[in-house]
């Protein structure tokens, strides 16, 4: 029971609608990559897969269906991160939200309806305070 003290409501909430707040990860730094699952994990979200490129990206988004994306703006391959989001929302056929990571002090807010951007280095709970915005928009979806 210990390891539900840190999952917010709203996952738990998601959970009895056979969602458990699925989130996929675009960064194409493994370690960094490796750090975000751990702290989602353990904070109760199911990472559905890591992915380096846009073409993996909008792969595992179909494939897996998630709820959040979490993006770093530059990633392996010729397309951005934030165009990596158009590709995945066009190919799902629907908004997806978005949170873009980036250690760039040029990149510009996003025009995405659902979309956040951090900048890095962020702090744990800045993440996870944007995840938190972000997940309750999508419990109601359908499974």
């Amino acid at each position: 029971m210990a390891i539900l003290q840190n999952v917010p409501i709203f996952v738990l909430q998601m959970r009895e609608k056979g969602r458990s707040g699925r989130i996929l990860v675009v960064e194409d730094e493994f370690l960094i990559g490796e750090d975000v699952c751990n702290t989602l994990r353990s904070h109760g979200y199911e990472v559905i897969g890591v992915a380096s490129s846009a073409i993996q990206a909008v792969r595992m988004a179909i494939e897996s269906d998630p709820d959040l994306i979490l993006m770093d703006v530059r990633i392996n391959g010729n397309v951005d991160g934030i165009e990596a989001h158009r590709l995945v929302e066009d190919a799902m056929g629907r908004p997806v939200p978005v949170i873009f990571l980036t250690a760039s002090k040029e990149t510009k807010d996003s025009t995405f309806f659902l979309s956040k951007i951090l900048r890095k280095p962020y702090m744990e709970r800045e993440l996870l305070g944007s995840i938190e915005h972000f997940l309750p928009l999508m419990k109601d979806r359908p499974v």
